[in-house]
């Protein structure tokens, strides 16, 4: 027997703005004739009617609103029908009440109907409705036959005491339905859809399936129940507790925009689920088991826009990271209630974090966007600006230290929006200027974190974070626990004042753990501060200023400065240096391609040189003007060359192709003398010229006093040698004296001349001639064969015939040689001088003579006498015409031996 049925009906009217009370008046008139009726209450614009038919209890209520298009006539847009106990023919129970009209948009609510009522059928009006039944009750198979116009329907399904609760082809007929909602509850452990329940509904376009159930798993889902969708863009498949997917679940979803899997039991995605998604913009896979993403899982997905994750088990930044690199329009990305230990990637992706894209792009710049991310969101009707805000949800996990400078490098402007609360960060750092305007939009979530309020944090009092609803609590030290950073300041914190950095430039953490400050080709002049490398927990600091407009390098006073190790100034217009410019700690200083002429002797002597941490300087490309000041840069370029990696390519400017490491400074240095130097040059010369003049004098006047005393101490021999002319000469001396001084002759003079050294070969007429042979002869060989003639003047040689002849031959013999051959020994009293011939006369005139009576007699004559040096050995002999005439040795021997 059928059950009775109850239908409940409640109509709404909505007024407009301008003459609401009148049409509230007008409308609850016109609402009298259900008011009156027997089987209708009302209360304000809601009624409610009770239809009892035979065997049958239907209940309708309904709200009503003034129709614009209906004079006089109030319209239904929301009506429930329940029914109590079914009746053989709804429609006729319905007409019980007064008629209704209802409104171009309605919405209904059908419980336990067997049927499809007619008043549901009303041309030109759109029906959104839920249609539900008991769990008692199966669902008629004609249920929806007669309801083309239905667009939205809300099904209930009960897999209580059925497993198959649904009819295969019970929504065939609904060709107009777009949105579709299916929420099923279950007490059995496994559930399924039927295979061909979506088929036919070519113009549904969202699809949401929820299992209402713990214990409940839907199983077999396949394309195939997707077949006929190929105008679905948004579909839910939530809380279905589905472990896996197929990998050609979605292949017939190629107009998907959104896609939900959230609250199911996946740890493992299919690689190429998602492949005919290229128009999908939301994906949510939150609350799975999911430990890792499958490798290049949004190849195929180029415009994400927002992809949740959270509630999941990812643990490994660098699958992330290598996955979502490449979606360029993804501005939504929820992370949270995971186990990331950090942001960073490793390996290849050491330098990214997961906010890294290889490319930006703006959302809006896609045609239809707003429509393809539809009116479910996880924002709820977002507005166009957070819309196109970034927003990363990373809390609860187990990060231990954030930068701002990661955003910057990602590419993230404001406005963005970032929790990272609930994890275990320290330190929050931020020193690029983009992170202190006042007009940033920005939200970070701190909340539950142990922060270090310290001179790294302080930098957030130059911002607006902490204005826009932010609550951050101190942790660390003591002094300061439990504070908000709200009610500190900045000098609770930290005594100096961080600096952001500087405008155009790049400051990021380098591989190494050191601060890199990028200003190269930023057309600076100055540089007033930089960050300190304590302000992001790092020691020391490399600053790039190249390819720009410096004339002089920044003072080692700026804020900042003196903690930069390695300073690379290249291709700006620097002319000086000085030690005042440059960081106390610098190990690497690059000044190529400046205008630098010379370097300062401060630099030189009082940095370069006792800089015990400088390693390299680069100095090539630069103008080196060499001259006289360049002295003790030549000599540091040479004692420090191992610290000058481009010693090698500096050129001098004013002496082309050549280099400083080869120049010579006395070819580069001619100074003009100057006034005193000239000054003390002059009476250099003066007094060098009065010296000569003043020896010249003394020379010439004791020349042979001179020249006795050197020859007498063995001084002048290699200046007075015999000369070649007498280098064959047989005798060093002839002796031509009277017989009345041979024995002065020889029992003196001879054995001086040949017995003490210098030995002396000497010839007299005594032991050399032959008696008999031809004296004038004698007299001629003797003077040729000898190179000194020794005279004897004395009383007796003036007197003697031979021995003027001999003066003669002597004399002639010297003056045709032009020598000076002729040594005069004044001997005894000479008074007759009248009696000398003309010739000796001249001669002593114009010529001195030893005295025999002269102390310094012998040195004198030594003197005169000819200087030998490597002179041939002689026989000893005169010879006359090839004749032998006296054999000097043995004759010598024969007086040695009368001796």
């Amino acid at each position: 027997m059928k059950q009775p049925a109850i239908v409940l009906l409640t109509i709404i009217y909505a007024l407009e703005p301008h003459g609401v009370q009148a049409k509230a008046e007008s409308s609850l008139a016109l609402l009298t004739e259900l008011c009156e009726s027997e089987v209708c209450e009302c209360d304000g614009v809601i009624f409610e009617c009770e239809l009892v038919g035979v065997f049958s209890l239907i209940t309708v209520s309904g709200k009503t609103s003034w129709s614009e298009t209906e004079e006089r006539r109030a319209v239904v847009y929301a009506i429930n029908i329940t029914c109590v106990y079914e009746p053989q023919n709804l429609d006729a129970v319905l007409n019980i009440m007064p008629q209704v009209q209802l409104c171009y948009r309605t919405e209904f609510y059908l419980k336990n109907c067997l049927a499809y009522p007619a008043l549901l059928q009303q041309p030109n009006i759109t029906y959104e409705g839920t249609v539900e039944f008991d769990q008692y009750l199966l669902t008629p198979t004609q249920f929806f036959n007669q309801t083309r116009e239905l667009t939205t329907l809300r099904l209930p399904v009960k897999f209580i005491h059925t497993a198959h609760p649904l009819p295969e082809s019970l929504l065939h007929n609904l060709t107009n339905l777009k949105h579709l909602e299916l929420a099923a509850s279950s007490t059995f452990e496994e559930i399924s859809w039927p295979l061909a329940l979506w088929h036919t509904l070519y113009n549904l376009e969202t699809l949401s399936i929820q299992l209402v159930a713990l214990h409940t798993t839907v199983r077999g889902m396949q394309s195939a129940h997707f077949r006929d969708l190929r105008a679905l863009k948004q579909l839910k498949l939530e809380a279905t507790h589905m472990m896996t997917l197929s990998g050609e679940l979605f292949t017939s979803l190629g107009e998907l925009n959104r896609l939900s899997l959230r609250l199911n039991s996946l740890e493992e995605l299919p690689p190429d689920l998602l492949r005919m998604q290229h128009k999908l913009v939301v994906l949510d896979i939150s609350e799975n088991r999911l430990q890792a993403l499958p490798r290049g899982f949004f190849n195929n997905t180029p415009l994400l826009w927002e992809l949740i994750l959270s509630n999941n088990l990812l643990s490994m930044p660098t699958n992330i990271i290598e996955n979502v690199q490449t979606l360029s329009y993804l501005r939504k990305l929820d992370l949270g209630y995971n186990r990331l230990p950090s942001i960073w990637g490793t390996g290849a992706y050491r330098n990214s974090t997961i906010f890294t894209r290889q490319r930006i792009a703006e959302p809006f710049d896609l045609a239809n966007f707003i429509d393809m991310i539809g009116d479910f969101t996880s924002s709820q009707k977002s507005s166009v600006e957070s819309l196109n805000q970034t927003a990363i949800i990373l809390r609860n996990n187990q990060i231990t230290h954030f930068s701002l400078e990661w955003l910057a490098a990602a590419g993230i402007r404001c406005p963005y929006y970032l929790d990272l609360a609930f994890n275990e960060i320290r330190h929050v750092h931020a020193i690029f200027s983009a992170s202190a305007s006042t007009t940033c939009q920005s939200v970070l979530h701190l909340i539950n974190n142990p922060l270090a309020c310290d001179c790294e944090l302080a930098w957030v009092y130059g911002t607006n974070i902490l204005l826009n609803g932010v609550r951050w609590q101190c942790a660390s030290p003591e002094r300061l626990y439990g504070y908000d950073l709200q009610n500190l300041e900045r000098a609770d914190m930290c005594a100096w004042t961080p600096a952001w950095c500087p405008l155009s430039c790049s400051c990021t953490k380098s591989e190494s753990s050191v601060l890199i400050i990028n200003c190269n080709a930023a057309r600076l002049r100055i540089l007033s501060q930089i960050p300190r490398p304590d302000q992001l927990s790092l020691a020391e600091s490399t600053l790039y200023i190249e390819h720009n407009l410096f004339g002089e390098l920044p003072s080692n006073a700026t804020f900042g400065y003196a903690n930069v190790t390695r300073l690379y100034a290249s291709h700006n217009r620097l002319n000086i240096v000085l030690p005042s410019h440059l960081p106390p700690l610098l190990r690497v200083l690059d000044l190529r391609a400046n205008q630098l002429p010379q370097l300062s002797a401060g630099f030189l002597s009082n940095y370069l040189n006792n800089s015990a941490t400088l390693t390299k300087l680069y100095l090539s490309g630069n103008p080196w003007m060499c001259d006289c000041n360049t002295e003790l840069l030549l000599y540091t370029l040479r004692t420090q060359r191992k610290r000058i990696p481009d010693v090698d390519d500096l050129y001098c400017a004013n002496y082309p192709n050549m280099t400083l490491l080869n120049v010579s400074f006395n070819d580069i240095c001619k100074r003009p003398p100057s006034g005193s130097a000239l000054i003390t040059k002059l009476i250099i010369t003066f007094l060098t010229i009065l010296t000569l003049l003043l020896v010249l004098t003394l020379y010439y006047k004791y020349e042979l006093e001179l020249k006795i005393w050197l020859h007498a101490h063995n001084m002048t021999l290699t200046c007075c040698s015999v000369e070649e002319l007498d280098r064959d000469k047989t005798f060093d001396a002839f002796i031509s004296y009277s017989h009345m001084e041979a024995d002065y002759v020889n029992r003196l003079l001879v054995p001086g001349l040949e017995r003490e050294a210098p030995y002396f070969r000497v010839c007299t007429h005594e032991r050399n001639w032959l008696a008999g042979a031809y004296i004038p002869e004698q007299i001629v060989e003797s003077v040729a064969q000898s190179r000194r003639t020794i005279i004897i003047l004395s009383e007796h040689f003036i007197a003697s015939d031979w021995a003027r002849m001999e003066f003669k031959t002597a004399h002639q013999f010297a003056v045709n040689e032009r020598r000076a051959r002729i040594i005069l020994i004044k001997y005894g009293v000479v008074e007759n001088m009248d009696g000398l011939d003309a010739e000796l006369q001249a001669y002593l005139r114009m010529n001195t003579y030893l005295d025999s009576e002269d102390p310094r007699f012998w040195q004198k004559l030594r003197y005169a006498m000819p200087h030998k040096r490597g002179e041939a050995h002689k026989a000893g002999m005169l010879e006359v015409r090839g004749r032998v005439y006296v054999r000097g040795q043995v004759e010598l021997n024969q007086l040695a031996s009368r001796k």
